[in-house]
């Protein structure tokens, strides 16, 4: 499993902070230096099928609570992903921004 860092810029009408905020639980730095442009540093964990060598993509299934899965999209095989966000509950725009496809 690798790890890569990704940058987001994005418009949200509602933040009027300036400052930076680091959320543990998504591994990820929020910067703020106007209001309403937050800019987002993350770390986001890739990992590479065995069978095809084809990059997997996670995905967040609802069932009775979430289950999170590396799925690639080339041969279709599944491997567990662990719940990262240890006792936290999120919800599916946090799984969303950090990468995971929901089913």
């Amino acid at each position: 499993m690798k790890k890569r860092l990704t940058f987001k810029i994005s418009f949200k009408w509602f933040d009027l902070w300036v400052g930076a905020y680091w959320d543990k639980a998504m591994e990820a730095l929020y910067v703020c230096l106007l209001p309403m442009l937050p800019i987002r540093i993350g770390v986001e964990y890739v990992r590479v099928c065995e069978t095809c060598e084809v990059e997997m993509k996670k995905v967040a299934v609802c069932d009775e609570g979430w289950t999170t899965i590396w799925e690639c999209p080339s041969c279709g095989d599944t491997d567990e992903y662990p719940w990262p966000y240890g006792d936290n509950m999120i919800g599916s725009k946090q799984l969303e921004d950090a990468g995971f496809e929901i089913v």
